[in-house]
C-alpha cells in the first residue's frame, strides 16, 4: 500500500472507516451504519481498486454468490472508456487490472462501481 493512503473495510455488514468520521453522530461512530448486501458487494470492489489496483470477479462471486459481469453489466459498459483509453485492462477477464496509468485516475474508476455518486452526479445535472 502506498504512504499516506488510507482503505475503508467491510466487516460483518458495518462499514469502518481508518480515518476519523466527521459530521456522523457518535451513535454512527461507535457501530457503523448496517450495510445492505448491493453495498457490501460495491465496498468490496470499490476497496480493492481502491486498495490494490486490481478486482478478482471469482473471489467477489464466491464471497457474495453472483455472477460478476451479469450483476456488474452496466458498470462494465462504463469502463469501455476507461479500457480504450489504457487506464483498465481485463474487462473480460477474470481480474480487472488498473494499469500504472490508470492509477492516478483510480478513483475516478472505482466511482463506476458507487451507485450512490451516480446518483448524486445525474440529480446535480438535471
Amino acid at each position: 500500500m502506498k504512504t499516506g493512503q488510507r482503505c475503508n473495510s467491510i466487516h460483518n455488514t458495518h462499514l469502518s472507516q481508518s480515518a476519523s468520521a466527521t459530521g456522523f453522530n457518535k451513535e454512527k461512530q461507535k457501530g457503523g451504519s448496517v450495510l445492505s448486501k448491493d453495498d457490501e458487494i460495491r465496498g468490496r470492489v470499490i476497496e480493492s481498486l481502491l486498495c490494490t489496483n486490481t478486482v478478482s470477479k471469482d473471489a467477489v462471486e464466491k464471497d457474495f454468490g453472483i455472477d460478476f459481469d451479469s450483476y456488474f453489466e452496466a458498470e462494465l459498459l462504463r469502463l469501455l472508456d476507461f479500457d480504450r483509453d489504457g487506464l483498465v485492462s481485463d474487462l473480460n477477464g477474470r481480474t480487472l487490472r488498473v494499469t500504472p496509468i490508470g492509477q492516478i485516475f483510480v478513483r475516478r474508476i472505482a466511482h463506476v462501481f458507487d451507485v450512490f455518486q451516480t446518483t448524486a452526479v445525474a440529480s446535480r445535472a438535471v
